[in-house]
């Protein structure tokens, strides 16, 4: 049970969020003081890390401070705020840690430089430096989008940090420059290291900030001087596909297939030959959410697109950019001259962690039009690389490639035998992949290693997926004439072992109902959801035996 801790005749929880909403700073300070160590625990329960947990909690901190006027029930401000810290935390896990692929600005400064503090202040000697390594960039790249984004390097980062109060500016070089820690800082200002945290976020953000604004500026500034300049194009927008589907990316390939001749692939098809329908990953020591998409996206996306006949192409790797990060002016580029093309672009999460469908735009209102599972129908260019989509991934079908039903079949079993196996390459080495996933699962299970919602989700997904696995063999199964009588036959074996599988995944569903995630730490529940994992996973190592040999004919033929 939460305990607010709060002294006796200080102002309630809602009595102080009226305050705060109404303006008044102190009343804010004294709500997150005295929630702030509750925040932490919350942080720590995900990120494991201390100084990440700080980090969390400074930014769930800003978050709350900029959202607080959209809580709608005041009364509920303590759900409101552990979601806030819940999300940053999943999010900078999912990212790998706070400087996924982040680096300092002192990390720009070339090792050849001498640097002595007795002709230089630091300041102007990083900048100096950055604006003679930009130089050097520009003069050996020829490629004109990273050209727009490094123009005027030098000026703009001068003009951020002078837009920083002198107290801002002094932490900001003391951390960032002169390696001190927040600790140390704090003692300096006799100040909280709680204080300096919030004071380094707010102006790590600050500049983030105003460089993402140049670089925009820059970019769309560019678009106006080409020789057919376009500020807005809109696609023809096709049906929606509505169906059970838990697959947001699979959604989103039948979305983005509408805009082409390839309009005949089904659903079914298209789990199938991605290899989407026969995919498990489960984390080393617990089940959460994050499971169902800890993999390598470039990869197995586009390799799974090549079996439906497409070459396709991709901005960002799904992992976390800085918001200043050249990567997302690429990507508007990318999107926009993608959709020029007649083709909509697949994007990550941007509004919630799924994916989602972007398929025109508006430079003169800075808006993306975008279809996904959510009433959303617009998103501001301003948003495109912040929250969820800060880990970053955009892709389009690309190229058509023409392939063969039999060469489509043998690509999608090479991917699902390999991912089964666990030979697949992953940057989450933290989550393990195909039929000992099934291990890790009923050890955390057993164990209660197991985050409700997280688990629920990971359930219903997988048991999604199977039966369109199951679906994908039948349709396999029905077809001799295109892939033999052998394999067919074959297929429809594999079938019965999938289907078995699926069964036992739906009977989890009854006993982990989504959201809620039923009572798993009921010793009953916990023992048939045990029994039902190990006779999924001991058909699925039948089935995939007999789908090894279907490969192991194409591989022959």
């Amino acid at each position: 049970m939460f305990r607010s801790g709060k002294p006796v005749n200080s102002p309630s929880d809602q009595e102080l969020v009226e305050q705060a909403r109404s303006g008044h700073q102190d009343a804010f300070n004294l709500l997150m003081e005295r929630h702030r160590h509750h925040a932490l625990h919350w942080a720590r329960q995900i990120a494991e890390d201390p100084h990440l947990a700080e980090d969390i909690v400074q930014e769930g901190l800003i978050s709350a401070f900029t959202y607080l006027g959209s809580l709608k029930q005041i009364e509920k401000f303590v759900p409101w705020f552990r979601r806030i810290i819940t999300n940053q935390a999943l999010m900078h896990v999912r990212r790998g840690g706070p400087f996924a692929k982040e680096r300092p600005f002192s990390s720009c400064i070339s090792k050849s430089v001498e640097y002595s503090g007795k002709d230089f202040e630091q300041i102007e000697f990083i900048l100096a430096t950055l604006a003679k390594n930009t130089t050097m960039e520009r003069e050996q790249n020829e490629d004109p989008v990273r050209e727009i984004i490094m123009l005027d390097t030098y000026e703009m980062l001068r003009a951020m940090l002078q837009d920083l109060s002198t107290r801002e500016r002094e932490i900001f070089e003391a951390h960032f420059f002169s390696h001190y820690s927040p600790q140390e800082i704090a003692a300096m200002y006799s100040t909280s290291s709680g204080n300096i945290y919030t004071i380094l976020s707010r102006t790590r953000k600050k500049i983030s900030q105003a460089r993402y604004e140049a670089n925009l500026a820059n970019y769309l500034q560019s678009r106006q001087q080409l020789s057919s300049p376009r500020t807005h194009n809109q696609l023809q927008e096709p049906a929606v596909y509505f169906g059970e589907i838990w697959d947001t990316f699979a959604l989103s390939i039948q979305h983005a297939l509408q805009y082409t001749d390839f309009t005949h692939y089904t659903m079914t098809e298209i789990m199938g030959l991605s290899g989407l329908a026969f995919r498990l990953q489960v984390h080393r020591e617990r089940t959460d959410f994050i499971g169902v998409t800890a993999f390598d996206w470039r990869n197995v996306f586009g390799r799974g697109l090549l079996n439906l006949g497409f070459a396709a192409r991709s901005v960002g790797d799904g992992s976390r950019i800085p918001q200043s990060h050249e990567l997302l002016v690429e990507a508007f580029s990318f999107i926009h001259r993608t959709i020029d093309q007649g083709q909509p672009v697949i994007v990550w999460g941007v509004e919630l962690p799924t994916f989602a469908v972007i398929h025109g735009y508006d430079d003169e209102r800075r808006l993306f039009r975008i279809t996904g599972l959510f009433e959303q129908t617009h998103l501001g260019y301003d948003q495109l690389g912040r929250e969820w989509s800060a880990d970053l991934f955009a892709i389009s079908l690309g190229t058509p490639a023409p392939v063969t039903p039999l060469d489509a079949l043998h690509g999608a079993l090479g991917m699902i035998v390999t991912h089964a196996e666990g030979r697949e390459r992953t940057p989450h080495a933290d989550y393990v992949q195909g039929l000992y996933a099934y291990d890790l699962w009923i050890s955390a299970l057993s164990r209660d290693h197991i985050d409700h919602f997280g688990h629920t989700y990971l359930v219903w997904c997988t048991a999604n997926a199977r039966s369109f696995a199951v679906q994908f063999l039948e349709l396999v199964a029905s077809r001799p004439e295109v892939y033999g009588n052998r394999n067919s036959r074959l297929a429809g074996d594999a079938a019965d072992y999938y289907r078995k599988t699926a069964d036992a995944l739906r009977q989890m569903c009854m006993l982990f109902p989504f959201p809620g995630g039923g009572h798993p730490e009921e010793p009953e529940c916990r023992k048939m959801a045990l029994r039902l994992l190990d006779h999924a996973k001991s058909n699925e190592v039948l089935g995939l035996q007999i789908l090894k040999k279907i490969f192991l004919s194409l591989c022959d033929s």
